[in-house]
């Protein structure tokens, strides 16, 4: 995989402004190294994206939080949160895979896990 075909592939990351080719080409060879093809088979390429796009998501989080933060702290998801009258809550049972860690961090993250779990599995008969 090339900056361009992640790029073309997750087009929300086509701003070389915001994500860097440098950036991108990081988390490429990362991803070449933690995703086995024998594995996981024809879905390498989208699995590769979602491993990317996931790790350049979290440190662009880290960046926004640098400006007002600690970058690289650690936070889970929000699950009640107010200020002044204002309060939001999520539930997040419905978004997030038991024993997923990290990757439930982005929505990426946890379509990289749903793929990962396929993993060796048989075809199912019915």
């Amino acid at each position: 995989m090339v900056v361009s075909d992640f790029r073309s592939t997750l087009k929300e990351f086509s701003n070389p402004a915001q994500y860097s080719d440098d950036d991108i080409n990081l988390w490429i060879g990362l991803a070449s190294e933690a995703i086995n093809a024998a594995l996981v088979g024809n879905r390498r390429t989208i699995m590769m994206c979602f491993y990317i796009a996931h790790h350049l998501t979290l440190a662009r989080r880290d960046q926004a939080a640098a400006n007002a933060a600690t970058p690289g702290q650690a936070t889970g998801l929000i699950s009640g949160k107010s200020a002044g009258g204002i309060m939001i809550s999520y539930n997040n049972s419905a978004t997030t895979n038991e024993n997923a860690g990290h990757w439930n961090l982005t929505t990426y993250g946890t379509r990289f896990y749903s793929l990962a779990r396929m993993a060796g599995a048989g075809g199912v008969q019915l």
